[in-house]
């Protein structure tokens, strides 16, 4: 930054556009300070100047007041107009936050391939960020066929500059074995490397793979503490997973009082498994006193997105009127729906409730309760919140599948739409059993007590309910 501002004021002096070389350096550090402690309007009088004088460093900041809207109504068009001019000068901030707006379609049309223009042109002048975006592209053949050992390339040069996301994502690629062999002593190097800095992927994907590894036992300990991290920068996962572990009494003495806190943080955040689980802690009075209406409103929440045990329990409620009135064609109904998809080593009892409770209604309330059944979508996870911890620009996206001959698509792309129900997201519901949905079956399998191979075997597809 400081050689910046001082080829900034060469060029300013030089042109006679500041009376002396100090109280250029003063505006700009003037603007600089104001801008840190959220004085916009003072950063932006010094910088306008700057910028419509012709300083690509002005130009850039002036690009990000108007990006985020500091100080100036949001406006991204004018944010790509002052980047741009920044960005012809060979700022490599301004080309980096360019390569941004075009692959996000922000200020000007998405366009993957002026993205990728700049982009490389910030990168090949060192920008760790715009080096971990190129690697982003070339991993997800934006703008140019999929190329993960161009992707290894542009994290690994991020990484090495200690951009967060670069080693988490090259961490992702030694796990995954994509343009290198997988390497689990490699993923859990960078994992750390990010982890360490505060990215709480990484420190998710760190705890998951110190609670799953196969090849040695299991760190239960280190498992805890990593979910830990993440789960206090409000990562749904981790803190799902830390609920778990509090549970079962891994890595920490079984406590159900903090089983159900951390259930709780991630049902609040929409995650469907976790809605479900506190909604067994209240209905059973594990670490919460009894409350069947508690249990019924997050059996519900978790329902609602396709949960077949929650769906099951929801009619058990309603038959038996805990938590709510007893009303025989809402069990019916929900009964109806967790039959469909309850695993198949529960399903009969499922089935034979579900019987039970029809022969207690009039063929009208039968074909009503049916009707509504045939017709339900599950809603969408509630959004939550960014992570703090999160850098923008955000880019995660699952890789595209990989193709396996040995198992029919159809039986695979029912795994994935079963995945996606229970709130563990597959990637693309294409029938491939790719690295998204391999990692999703492992934190299936994790989350039932499987052995988690990410493959689908028996065990797996019982516990999924597809046979």
């Amino acid at each position: 930054m400081q050689r910046r501002i001082c080829s900034t004021i060469a060029v300013l002096v030089a042109f006679g556009l500041c009376a002396s070389a100090t109280s250029c350096w003063a505006g700009f550090k003037e603007a600089l300070r104001a801008s840190e402690q959220g004085d916009y309007a003072t950063a932006l009088r010094e910088w306008r100047p700057l910028a419509e004088q012709g300083d690509a460093g002005g130009q850039n900041n002036l690009g990000v007041m108007y990006q985020l809207g500091h100080g100036v109504p949001r406006d991204d068009a004018q944010a790509v107009l002052w980047y741009r001019r920044a960005a012809d000068q060979g700022d490599a901030d301004a080309q980096s936050n360019l390569g941004h707006m075009y692959s996000q379609g922000h200020g000007v049309p998405q366009d993957y391939a002026q993205a990728m223009q700049w982009y490389r042109r910030a990168a090949e002048q060192g920008k760790a960020k715009a080096q971990n975006n190129l690697g982003y592209m070339y991993y997800h053949g934006h703008g140019m066929p999929q190329d993960y050992a161009q992707a290894i390339y542009w994290y690994r040069k991020a990484a090495d500059q200690g951009h967060a996301g670069a080693q988490w994502r090259l961490g992702d690629m030694y796990e995954l074995g994509h343009g290198v062999p997988r390497d689990d002593a490699q993923a859990m190097h960078w994992f750390h490397q990010a982890a360490e800095q505060g990215h709480a992927g990484a420190q998710f994907d760190l705890g998951f793979l110190y609670a799953t590894r196969w090849e040695v036992p299991p760190d239960y300990a280190q498992a805890v503490y990593w979910y830990r991290k993440a789960a206090d920068q409000r990562h749904a996962g981790a803190q799902w997973m830390l609920g778990g572990m509090y549970s079962t009494g891994q890595g920490v003495p079984r406590d159900y009082v903090q089983a159900v806190y951390w259930y709780r943080k991630a049902a609040t955040q929409g995650l469907p498994a976790a809605q479900y689980d506190i909604g067994v802690m209240y209905a059973t009075g594990q670490g919460v006193p009894q409350d069947y209406a508690q249990a019924v409103y997050w059996y519900r929440k978790a329902a609602d997105q396709g949960i077949a045990e929650a769906q099951n329990n929801l009619g058990l409620m309603y038959g038996h009127g805990q938590g709510v009135p007893q009303d025989f064609v809402q069990a019916y109904f929900w009964y109806n729906l967790a039959a469909a998809t309850f695993p198949p080593t529960g399903r009969e009892k499922v089935v034979k409730n579900r019987d039970l409770i029809a022969a207690r209604l009039t063929p009208a309330q039968l074909a009503d309760a049916q009707a509504r059944a045939h017709a339900w979508q599950p809603k969408p996870k509630t959004p939550s919140a960014p992570s703090p911890a999160v850098q923008h620009p955000l880019l995660v996206s699952g890789p595209p599948p990989v193709s396996t001959p040995s198992l029919r698509r159809d039986l695979i792309r029912k795994v994935q739409e079963r995945l996606q129900t229970v709130g563990f997201s597959p990637g693309n519901i294409d029938g491939g059993l790719g690295a998204r949905t391999r990692s999703a079956l492992r934190w299936f399998q994790n989350s039932r007590g499987l052995l988690a191979t990410g493959e689908p075997d028996e065990k797996t597809l019982d516990a999924l309910g597809i046979r």
